[in-house]
């Protein structure tokens, strides 16, 4: 019996005393049902009583009003009554009976009292929620719809549909997606001490090459210097040692010299004492001269020698001097090299141990092996995080796809809409807030076993309805469509 109807389905609807209507029923199509009338002939009234037979309040409703202001006037209470399909076995009579006394309600499961959770627990199992917007929305809540974010229709959407793998999957990527911006700072931070400790390495490595590098040129010049003063010392030695020797050769020729004068003069006497040997005494006189010249010219040898003698002296000082002057240099570069040394000495260099701690090592080498494992894990979750990402993008392009099959489907089977909705994507800077487009473009229903239930609660025309914030973009709007386009559109504002 009521086999085309769903699990879930109104059957019929029977009320009494309920706002404008004193008794009324209604038997209902097991696909759409599209209920028309003029103003005040009781569609709003038929609409709430839906929601109140499935525990809606008139909080819940937007309506703001105490249930008893729902009782038909001059009477004490109101009953709902409704016939709905279980399953394939089994209908059930729900009643619901609104009372002036204590503002209280009585529920009712095929005609014996019954406590509201029982009824409840039955509504959740069919999955039938007032406050869902996917099973009821009421006109005073299109404004609160309208501002909902895709990602809040998802999550109402899934709500009702409630599909325990993807909210868990949805709570497991959001966790992943935590974990793997943690694992990315950390990588990033480690990267940076890296980096630093590498360049702290790398100065101190040049610092300690430049230091060693002066050391070995201070040496080189502290031996060339030596080396260039012992080399000068030599010199001067041989040249004095060689002075020295020409002076004791000539002293040697003069102490000659004189001799043979003592005996020329000794002859001279002789010669004159016996007036002979006049001619030779001439010629050993000239022999004389000649020596005498020779001993002047040998003596002026012997002064200059004696000259070059003191100018070696004055460059031995002044070389002594030099000297000086570079050990001072080198005490100043000892000096600097022991402050680059204590320098070198604060920078903390981790000594090698003595002993090798083989328990620490090996304990160190198990962290790294777990460490390893670590990384090799949370690579293995990358993985399945890009895998994810990747099906996301997928569904996005599938979404992408979806909406251009919307636009097709809405060219088709309403025309104007689609120019409109083209029109309004190209000229939004012309109003002061956002007009959103018809729910037939963003509402995406994923299983298609739900495609038939959604149609059954939205109709073609809610679904095909323009949604506007502001007043004066309302007038705006419907004016271009109206009179400027003259397109049949359905605006609705907020």
């Amino acid at each position: 019996m009521y086999e085309e109807f769903k699990n879930g389905s109104i059957i019929s609807l029977s009320l009494k005393n309920f706002q404008t209507y004193s008794s009324a029923y209604f038997q209902f199509h097991p696909k759409l049902n599209f209920i028309a009338g003029p103003n005040g002939a009781g569609k709003s009234t038929l609409a709430n009583a839906i929601a109140f037979i499935f525990g809606g309040t008139p909080r819940a409703l937007g309506k703001g009003k105490d249930l008893t202001d729902f009782i038909k006037f001059d009477t004490t209470e109101a009953t709902i009554e409704i016939l709905l399909k279980i399953d394939e076995k089994r209908t059930v009579n729900i009643k619901r009976i609104i009372s002036n006394f204590k503002n209280g309600t009585l529920w009712f499961l095929d005609n014996i009292l019954t406590k509201w959770t029982k009824i409840s627990e039955l509504y959740e199992n069919l999955k039938i929620d007032i406050s869902n917007f996917c099973n009821y929305l009421p006109q005073e809540k299109v404004s609160e719809f309208s501002k909902c974010s895709p990602e809040e229709l998802f999550k109402i959407f899934i709500e009702i549909y409630s599909d325990k793998k993807i909210e868990k999957n949805i709570e497991k990527l959001k966790r992943l997606e935590i974990n793997l911006e943690i694992i990315k700072n950390d990588k990033n931070k480690i990267i940076k001490e890296k980096e630093t400790v590498e360049k702290a390495i790398n100065h101190m490595i040049k610092d300690i090459k430049k230091i060693k590098e002066k050391e070995e040129l201070e040496k080189r010049l502290k031996l060339m210097k030596e080396k260039k003063n012992w080399i000068i010392y030599e010199n001067e030695k041989k040249e004095y040692l060689k002075i020295k020797e020409k002076k004791e050769k000539i002293k040697k020729e003069i102490k000659n010299i004189e001799k043979e004068n003592l005996e020329i003069e000794k002859e001279i006497k002789k010669e004159k004492e016996n007036n002979k040997g006049i001619k030779k005494l001439e010629e050993k006189k000239e022999e004389i001269k000649k020596l005498n010249k020779n001993f002047l010219e040998k003596e002026e040898k012997i002064k200059n020698l004696e000259i070059e003698k003191e100018k070696n002296k004055l460059k031995i000082k002044i070389n002594e001097k030099k000297r000086e002057k570079e050990k001072n240099k080198i005490k100043e570069l000892k000096k600097e090299k022991e402050e680059k040394e204590e320098k070198i000495k604060k920078i903390k260099i981790p000594e090698k141990p003595k002993k090798i701690n083989y328990e620490k090592r090996d304990k160190i080498e198990k962290e790294i092996n777990e460490n390893k494992k670590n990384i090799l894990k949370i690579k293995e979750k990358n993985k399945k995080i890009k895998k994810e990402i990747e099906n996301l993008k997928n569904e996005k392009n599938i979404l992408k796809n979806f909406e251009l099959q919307r636009l097709e489907f809405l060219k088709k089977y309403h025309k104007e809409t689609w120019k409109a909705v083209n029109w309004l994507r190209n000229n939004k800077e012309k109003f002061k807030e956002e007009i959103y487009e018809p729910l037939i473009m963003t509402l995406f229903i994923k299983e298609e076993k739900y495609i038939l239930e959604i149609e059954g609660t939205i109709t073609f025309q809610a679904s095909i309805s323009f949604i506007v914030k502001n007043h004066e973009d309302f007038i705006k709007f419907t004016k271009i469509m109206k009179e400027e386009k003259n397109w049949g559109i359905n605006v609705v504002e907020q």
